[in-house]
């Protein structure tokens, strides 16, 4: 009986599939089998597939070749035909010799077919034909390792080109001498000229760069991600990608993008099994080298790290936002019992009473060690802006008094710089994570240490800015019948969610949070200005239990309340 054959070719680019790789292959194989008498069961073809890290051995054509001899679906006797070893792998020395010595021991006979002269490897392979195996994969492995490294050294000469390019004083913004990559954001436009030569323009696309725009006012303004893509969906605001609605994710991915302010950040890409999805994956990580100046920019790097500052501030603080942003105190709210968030529930209308509304402990609701007590929610605004008055008038208004411009950009000057110190940190650590890869170099160290130095000089800054916000913010003040005028509209009947948002935000600026001691009809506002100031919010006739609240507030330490607040060093 004839034996069967399977024939393997493989080519790792679309070039070889053009061109006579696959045609030349299936030439010799098929004159060994008519030379021979065997007959030809199917052809196994990885196309644009590569060979060099046994990407072939884990998916695709040899895969599947594999796991029929493993079980048995492939007769042992079997003959698997390639032009050459080389063929079936150009990993590592040790790797493919595993790879050649798990076929052959199934009892399958590996047949080359050089230059048209075959030569057969069976489970008997002398020493000889063992050595000169190890020779093809080892010249193998060599010339694409050489490959790799002269398509990495042209691609970081071009890299090198455009950096030295982008900090000489003279770049205009959009126009490199090369264009490194063609894969950029939605909104930037690649005009080729000569793609061949990686000539051409970058240009912002006035209709998506309108969009942006857009989403970076409201998100500024005090709208939530989930709030954001809401409103774009309900407005039919055309998306920038050929997805068809907008979601949260991707305006967040917007939102942190460099390319914002033009520049361009550099990221490492490899290819990795990974073992969760059994199949090769790439993946891409910050290398932390940034080109400036290579897109045209939306915003100026100032309002980008502004915009980074705000978004760290904000984080943690996620919640279901409603047509009317019900809860003025969203995110601000924590239980003095357990320091756990509090959940704003609705209970609808009930009779003549309007809407019932209550704040509640989110562990006591799900049974999670506090116990259970509402605190109704009504009339609290009222009591909170009784109490506090550190915050200004125009803050919640959304309008801006001289003295109020001078205190924002003071606030923005502040975050700007934190922002800065975020990323000088981001790079070191991204430093130090390659030399402890073993890629420890004089040039390396000597980088690293700039940028420590350079971080010690920001948080020396930050500490002195923040002093004189400080300063100027106690200079403000507030009015209390303005403020009830400002909450009094923002209840009406129709009032718009953003209106109400706004007021958050503003309330996020000047506090940590505020703690209530349900089972004591007590709440403590712990500001940013470092001061610790309580209200009661009991009805008529309740009993407040000051003292107790006070005694439990005191004996809270920073470990309770450290979802809430920074680093005991930076308030």
């Amino acid at each position: 009986m004839a034996r069967i054959a399977y024939s393997y070719q493989r080519f790792s680019n679309q070039e070889q599939a053009r061109g006579d790789s696959l045609r030349r292959q299936q030439a010799l194989v098929d004159q060994y089998i008519a030379e021979n008498g065997l007959i030809l069961d199917k052809t196994l073809t990885d196309r644009g597939v590569s060979a060099y890290k046994g990407k072939n051995a884990r998916q695709g054509a040899l895969k599947t070749f594999l796991d029929g001899v493993e079980n048995g679906d492939i007769p042992s006797n079997s003959i698997l035909i390639c032009e050459s070893l080389d063929r079936i792998s150009r990993n590592n020395i040790y790797d493919a010799l595993d790879l050649f010595l798990s076929i052959t021991r199934k009892g399958v006979t590996i047949v080359t077919l050089t230059d048209g002269q075959p030569k057969e490897y069976g489970k008997s392979a002398d020493p000889m034909q063992l050595m000169e195996c190890l020779f093809i994969f080892s010249r193998a492995n060599e010339e694409s390792a050489r490959k790799g490294e002269r398509v990495k050294a042209a691609y970081d000469n071009k890299v090198e080109q455009v950096k030295r390019w982008s900090e000489s004083g003279l770049a205009e913004p959009g126009k490199p001498p090369i264009i490194i990559t063609s894969d950029t954001p939605t909104w930037i436009d690649v005009i080729w000229e000569d793609k061949k030569s990686r000539k051409g323009e970058l240009k912002l696309n006035e209709r998506k760069v309108k969009t942006i725009k857009k989403i970076i006012d409201m998100y500024l303004s005090g709208v939530g991600l989930s709030s954001l893509a809401k409103a774009l969906n309900e407005s039919k605001t055309p998306t920038i990608t050929n997805t068809k609605n907008w979601g949260f994710s991707y305006i967040n991915t917007i939102l942190k993008n460099r390319a914002l302010y033009g520049a361009l950040e550099m990221y490492q890409t490899d290819t990795v099994f990974s073992e969760e999805k059994q199949k090769y994956v790439r993946r891409r990580a910050p290398t932390g080298a940034v080109i400036e100046n290579y897109f045209p920019p939306v915003i100026s790097k100032e309002d980008f790290d502004y915009i980074q500052s705000v978004k760290k501030n904000r984080s943690g603080r996620k919640g279901r936002k409603g047509e009317r942003f019900s809860n003025l105190f969203t995110g601000l709210v924590v239980c003095g019992e357990c320091g756990g968030s509090m959940r704003f529930v609705s209970k609808g209308k009930k009779g003549k009473s309007g809407d019932v509304t209550n704040l509640v402990c989110a562990n006591a609701s799900i049974g999670a060690g506090c116990k259970y007590k509402q605190i109704h929610y009504s009339g609290i605004e009222d009591k909170f802006f009784d109490t506090f008055k550190d915050i200004p008038i125009e803050d919640l208004a959304g309008r801006k008094s001289e003295v109020t411009i001078q205190i924002s950009k003071k606030q923005k000057e502040v975050e700007t710089l934190k922002a800065e110190l975020n990323d000088t940190e981001d790079k070191a650590s991204n430093v130090v994570d390659a030399i402890a890869e073993g890629l420890s170099s004089t040039k390396l160290k000597k980088k690293l240490s700039d940028l420590e130095v350079k971080a010690d000089n920001l948080q020396r800054t930050v500490r002195e800015k923040e002093a004189e916000l400080a300063q100027r913010e106690r200079e403000n003040h507030n009015n209390k019948e303005k403020f009830q005028e400002i909450l009094d509209k923002a209840n009406e009947e129709g009032s718009t969610y953003y209106s109400r948002s706004q007021i958050n935000e503003a309330l996020k600026r000047y506090i940590h949070f505020i703690a209530f001691y349900p089972f004591h009809n007590f709440a403590i506002i712990k500001s940013k200005a470092g001061k610790d100031i309580s209200f009661d919010y009991a009805e008529d006739e309740t009993i407040v239990l000051a003292d107790q609240a006070w005694s439990k507030h005191m004996k809270n330490d920073y470990s309770i309340w450290k979802e809430f607040l920074p680093p005991p060093e930076d308030y």
